[in-house]
Parts: C-alpha cells; structure tokens; sequence
C-alpha cells in the first residue's frame, strides 16, 4: 500500500469524517475531477509543500488528511506547470524521490477517498511550504498585470518592497550601465496601475548623479502625482540648463494643459515655446 497526504481546511473535518474526502473540478485537459494528494515521504518539507499555497485560498488552518491506496491504484502525477502523466501510484512515488526539482509536483487520484482509507486527520504548522509559486524563495516574482491581477491579495505591498528593494540595489550599485537598468525596472513597476506617494528617493539620486542617470529619472517623474514634485520638476529649469528638453516634455506629462499655462509664464524661451507648439499641435 502507498500512503498519501490531501491538504485541506480544518473547516472539512467533519465531512470527511464522515464520509472521506470527494473529488474536486480539475482544470487538466485530460483530468477533469479527482482529489490533489502527496506521496508521504521522509522530506516533511516536500511532502507538505503546498500547505501555504492552499492556505492563501482557504478559510481556517490548513489539516493534513493521509490515507492509504494499492500501490498499483491509477493515478495522474507530474510537476503542476506540465502535462501530468498516468502512472500507478507507487510509480509517482517513485517519479517525486528520482526528480531533482521536487518543488510543484502533484498527484490527482481520480476518484474520491473513502472513509476506510483513511489512516489519520492530523493538525500541521501553518508555515511549510511555498506561497504564489514553488520557486518564490529563490526568484524575483513577476509583478506585471498578467502575473498579479488587480485586486490580487498584498499586491500593493509586494510592488511597493519592490519598489524599496530597487532603490537599495541602485544606491549600491557602482555600474553605471547596471544602475540604468534598475532605473528601467522602476519605471516598468510604476507603470503596473501602482500608486506610491514616496519619491523622495529618486530625487536624492537625481542630486548626486550623472546626466544620463539624470535624464531617465526625470522620464520616471511624471508617474507620480505630487504638485510638490511638479514644483521640484519646474524649478530644474533654471539649474539643469542642458536638460531643458527633457524637462519640459515631462512637465507636459504631468500636467498637460496646465503645464503649458505654467510654462508660458515662465520667461520666453525659444526651445520652450517650440516644445509647447509641439505638444498642442
């Protein structure tokens, strides 16, 4: 017999008490209903990985359900981005402790687990395993709106640490080349429907940096809506003369119409009055 563990809510207890644990829809082209389950093995680590994944979507603690099959019961197995395959389910067994990368795999039994099954409902640490994707300890997450929905739980929070560890690898950084790069990754998160109020950062590297540096940061101004930070903008004007261009496109970006009222009160410029028939034209 091979022994397997299902991860649930403590809210589930009662009715697999009862009566076992009942399939679930499965959006796998060739699986369509079955209970998700582990093989138990002497890693408790890899065993109970997804315990804080499925706890993101659960009410309550997260139980630990382990019951046992024939070792020759037909199952699906696989990691949880690939096309699962049919084996027994001491070959998925034996297909988790042979591959080298344990983190996402799977098992869907195609059927319910009965009462008999069962061997033990067990209570666990809530804090095993992986959370948003099995790789989320040692790569950066996508913060896109594809990978991370409006309305996704902490999204704020995730992008505005972003935010704050960028600045800390930029403020570290001696590579100029490198630090434009990060530059480029700020203004990227910046243009993912995120809202942070705290430019300050950017202006004390503005004051201590090259003009090529100078220029992207001014290109990543206009994502932030402060009339402080327009006044900041406005004010290079008159000290940052070889980036007066650049200046004033990006005031325009970040208050159209009422930039052009401010800058044509400012004194005549020719460069500038070019760069507001452009814009209104």
């Amino acid at each position: 017999m091979s022994v397997f563990l299902h991860l649930t809510s403590i809210q589930n207890k009662n009715s697999i008490f009862r009566s076992g644990v009942k399939t679930s829809s499965i959006h796998y082209e060739n699986v369509r209903r079955g209970v998700f389950c582990m093989p138990v093995i002497s890693d408790f680590w890899i065993t109970h990985q997804w315990l804080r994944e499925i706890k993101r979507f659960s009410k309550g603690p997260i139980i630990g359900i382990y019951f046992k099959i024939p070792d020759l019961e037909p199952v699906w197995s696989g990691n949880y981005n690939s096309k699962l395959m049919f084996s027994t389910a001491i070959e998925s067994t034996q297909l988790l402790l042979s591959t080298e990368n344990k983190l996402g795999f799977q098992i869907v039994l195609p059927r319910k687990v009965t009462k008999k099954e069962i061997l033990k409902i067990k209570n666990l640490p809530q804090t095993v395993g992986w959370r948003y994707f099995p790789e989320a300890h040692s790569k950066v997450r996508c913060l896109c709106p594809a990978c991370l929905p409006k309305g996704w739980p902490f999204a704020n929070r995730l992008k505005e640490n972003r935010y704050y560890s960028l600045i800390s690898k930029f403020n570290q950084s001696q590579n100029e080349e490198e630090k434009i790069s990060i530059l480029g990754a700020i203004d990227d998160l910046l243009s993912y429907d995120f809202r942070i109020d705290d430019y300050e950062p950017l202006i004390r590297i503005f004051h201590s940096s090259s003009q090529k540096i100078k220029k992207q940061i001014l290109e990543i101004f206009p994502k932030f809506q402060s009339e402080k930070l327009f006044k900041f903008v406005s004010n290079l004007l008159h000290s940052e003369k070889e980036s007066t261009e650049v200046i004033v496109e990006n005031l325009l970006k970040m208050k159209g119409k009422e930039a052009v009222q401010h800058l044509n009160e400012l004194e005549s410029d020719p460069k500038i009055q070019k760069l507001i028939n452009d814009y209104l034209n």
